[in-house]
């Protein structure tokens, strides 16, 4: 099992199961290799980081370069894991003796598989959702239902095709639960056109309901440590502790304490190796925390 899935995975999780295969920066990291650089010339298996930061999201345009500085920390914590590994090799560094270009060789995907799976990381168990169907059906926050309603009506949601197995037919009596949780909520509404009978969701229904999940958690870790949370606005440095991880409907925060406060922000691989230690980040204006924010680096570094 997937030792990610399985350290959050409890009873009555959704997992979903699949052959291992690259994860989806190695995908990126071997296309890069493959591929040719801006001058029209084969990188043959060298990437740098200038390649790294434009093959990622184009929003540092706008100034917030919020999914732009995620793809490349993501990328940059991976190859410090492959080359420590010997998967692939630095080649140059900059003048801060940090990694600069990397060699990436071409038996890449099958080296980075068996790293995954010696680590206990390439089963392809994934995990979908740590709350059971049940805790699901009234949860104040946006669920692994909620996600999914539209799939599921449409009857293509991978690897449940059709409805005749016993857990497809708990996952429809779910569905329609939910469903009439969310009209009673004012989510969603019942529409009749002719002799169709249908529901339609409100606009934007799912961010509300990750909204109210939020906004219960941080109340519910108020009361248990007698701290202030602290709301993210752009601009604002985020400096603390990281002292938990938190699973919210809608996905995993951390919590970063400070000594009369605490932050809860998205949970991201980056919080797993700076636990119990001091780490410190900047919110983006167009969402999101850079947790490079102490270094200065541009995409050309």
């Amino acid at each position: 099992m997937d030792t990610r899935a399985g350290e959050a995975a409890k009873v009555g999780s959704i997992i979903e199961v699949s052959p291992p295969s690259l994860r989806k920066v190695d995908r990126n990291i071997q296309a890069l290799a493959t591929s040719k650089d801006y001058h029209g010339k084969p990188r043959n298996g060298i990437i740098g980081n200038y390649a790294i930061a434009t093959s990622g999201p184009d929003d540092w345009m706008d100034g917030s370069g919020s999914r732009g500085a995620a793809h490349i920390r993501a990328h940059r914590l991976r190859l410090a894991t492959l080359v420590k590994a010997g998967v692939v090799e630095v080649v140059s560094k900059d003048k801060d003796g940090d990694p600069y270009e990397w060699r990436v060789p071409t038996d890449f995907e099958q080296k980075a598989i068996a790293l995954d799976m010696k680590q206990g990381r390439a089963s392809g168990v994934k995990l979908l959702s740590r709350q059971d169907l049940n805790a699901q059906l009234e949860s104040p926050g946006a669920t692994w239902l909620d996600r999914s309603q539209v799939s599921w009506g449409r009857g293509d949601m991978d690897g449940i095709s059709s409805k005749i197995s016993p857990f497809a037919k708990e996952l429809d009596t779910a569905f329609q639960q939910r469903r009439e949780w969310l009209i009673k909520q004012g989510y969603a509404e019942r529409s009749q056109e002719g002799t169709s009978r249908y529901v339609t969701y409100k606009r934007g229904y799912v961010k509300a309901l990750e909204t109210e999940g939020f906004n219960a958690a941080t109340q519910k870790l108020e009361g248990m440590t007698g701290k202030a949370h602290i709301a993210e606005q752009a601009g604002r440095l985020i400096e603390g502790t990281v002292v938990q991880k938190y699973e919210l409907p809608h996905g995993p925060h951390a919590m970063i304490e400070t000594q009369r406060a605490f932050y809860l922000v998205p949970w991201e691989n980056h919080h797993a190796q700076k636990w119990g230690k001091r780490i410190k980040g900047r919110v983006l204006s167009g969402g999101g925390i850079d947790w490079d924010a102490g270094r200065t680096r541009g995409i050309g570094r």
